[in-house]
Order: structure tokens, then C-alpha cells, then sequence
């Protein structure tokens, strides 16, 4: 059995769970709409129920941790007591010790064959650039959150955070929220970059020759940008390979732009990244080397 962690509505776990079924492998999966209890846990091995359906850690052969997920305990029952403060305090008690015991579930199955990290659910992006200047990556030195992209969706108002430029003389007030402030690079074109288990699959996005897109590529646009595979060059592999070691990441998707002079320009690093256009429209097929990493032995 292989299980998986992933939100839901992310494609390319889609795609493996497709694989998984054309191989006649058995797998589960671990979203915010799964109600998980556990019935049995020791040093060495556990037995849970995700939505009724009875596993075992023996039956786990291999492990993805596609991206982190609300989880919802099935394993309380109905308090019969009156006192709303107490009935607060018993379930955060609950919740508190369902996460040790998921900590420790987690490190059971990632002794398993295993594919990104339950312990690793979020970089700084401020030390991993730090650390991407310490190997000899160039990094520009574009506004944008620390913590990460900020979205906001109800059916009133939708907020989404993009890079912009903009001229630190225009500021209205000197004192503002925190964000990580660099110098624009002029660009020839935008690489995204899915690293997987020590090797680069890279797509060149020509999103500079689009005026909605010259400085962020996210931002949604009725025409796609042309994009291609790309080989990096073996010195910037290389580094980046190194600066993955450090981080301690088996797969993450990269942001790297070319600039106009000539140079590589590390952006940021995303444990979680969507990688489905990558696979898509550069035919790496990334979901099944994936798929079949887990199931061979």
C-alpha cells in the first residue's frame, strides 16, 4: 500500500492515484476531509482508520508527503458535560495528544520508502536565502511576503500576493509590515524547476514578452506563456543540488530567473510546489517516475 498526504484538489497526486490504480497498487489517502482514528500504536507499529477503512503500518510499502493537511480526529466521542470552558479544554488536550500521536505515525511510516517529510512542512524563506548566497547562488538583492504567498477567497472579496516593483522614494509611510524587499532584475526568461531525489527537470517560461507577467509569472493571464524544457547548466545543478542537501530536501519545486546579464538568479524554493505544468507541457511524465519510485523496491 502507499500512502499519500495531499490536499485533494492537487493534479498530480491525481495523476499518480491514476498510476497507482493502473499498476493495481493498493494506496491511500490523507486529505482535510479525512477522518482519521487511531486504534492501536506502539514503538514499532500502528493500526488506523482513515474514513472507516482499517491499515496497518505493516501494509505500507512506500510514503509521499505531497503537501500538509488539516487533519480531523474521529476518535472523540460526545462529551456529556455542561461547562463550555471544560468541554474547550478536554478537546484542545485531545487535539494536542492526537498530533504526538500522528508525529510519531508519521515517523513510523517514514521509515518506509519515502518522498518529501511530515518534519520539514515549511522553509524560512529568509534562511534559504541565506543559504543559496552561501553556496555562491546569485539572489537579487521585487516586493513579497516572508512567510508566503498571501490568498484570501469568500465569496465577496479574493486577495492574492504578487511580486511588484515598485519605487522605495513613493513609500507614504516609513514604517510598514514586514516584507522581503529586492532589487528587480530585468529578465530574459523565468525557469521553474522540479527537483526530485537528486535530479533537475526544468522548464524555461518566456514570461517577460507578456506585459501581465514581467515581473510575476503567477499572476493569471488569459493567454498561457510560451514555455519549453530547459537544461540548467552543470554548475548551477550542481550548486543547487548542494543547497538542497542543506536544506535536508528530497523533492521541491525552484524559482530561477535568467537575467539580462547573463547571470542565474535564485528566488525561492517551495517543498509543496504545483510541478503538474512542468510534467505537462515538457512530457517529464514526473507523476509516474514518482509512482514508480514508490512501488519499486
Amino acid at each position: 500500500m502507499i500512502f499519500i498526504i495531499s490536499d485533494g484538489i492537487d493534479n498530480s497526486t491525481n495523476i499518480v492515484i491514476n498510476w497507482l490504480k493502473y499498476y493495481n497498487i493498493k494506496y491511500c489517502v490523507l486529505n482535510s476531509k479525512t477522518k482519521i482514528k487511531i486504534k492501536y500504536i506502539s514503538l514499532n507499529e500502528f493500526v488506523i482508520e482513515l474514513n472507516n477503512i482499517k491499515i496497518e503500518s505493516n501494509e505500507i510499502i512506500g510514503y509521499w508527503f505531497r503537501n500538509e493537511v488539516s487533519i480531523i480526529s474521529n476518535n472523540s466521542e460526545k462529551l456529556k458535560i455542561h461547562d463550555k470552558n471544560l468541554v474547550s479544554y478536554i478537546k484542545q488536550h485531545e487535539l494536542a495528544e492526537l498530533d504526538t500521536m500522528l508525529s510519531y505515525i508519521f515517523y513510523v511510516i517514514e521509515s518506509k520508502k519515502t518522498i518529501g517529510c511530515y518534519y520539514k512542512r515549511s522553509i524560512n524563506k529568509l534562511l534559504a536565502l541565506k543559504e543559496a548566497k552561501s553556496i555562491g547562488i546569485d539572489i537579487p538583492l521585487l516586493t513579497k511576503t516572508i512567510g508566503g504567498a498571501f490568498n484570501f477567497n469568500n465569496e465577496d472579496i479574493k486577495l492574492k500576493s504578487y511580486s511588484e516593483i515598485f519605487d522605495p522614494y513613493s513609500l507614504i509611510s516609513s514604517e510598514f509590515s514586514p516584507s522581503l524587499i529586492q532589487k528587480y532584475i530585468e529578465k530574459n526568461y523565468e525557469i521553474r524547476t522540479f527537483f526530485f531525489k537528486g535530479s533537475f527537470h526544468s522548464m524555461a517560461i518566456f514570461s517577460q514578452k507578456n506585459e501581465h507577467t514581467i515581473v510575476d509569472m503567477k499572476k493569471s493571464i488569459p493567454i498561457r506563456n510560451r514555455s519549453v524544457p530547459y537544461k540548467l547548466p552543470k554548475l548551477i545543478e550542481e550548486k543547487l543540488l548542494e543547497f538542497m542537501k542543506k536544506l535536508d530536501l528530497d523533492t521541491a519545486s525552484i524559482d530561477i530567473i535568467k537575467g539580462k546579464d547573463g547571470k542565474f538568479y535564485f528566488l525561492e524554493v517551495n517543498q509543496f510546489g504545483i510541478f503538474s505544468n512542468v510534467s505537462n507541457l515538457c512530457n517529464y511524465y514526473l507523476e509516474k517516475k514518482i509512482t514508480d519510485y514508490l512501488i519499486t523496491d
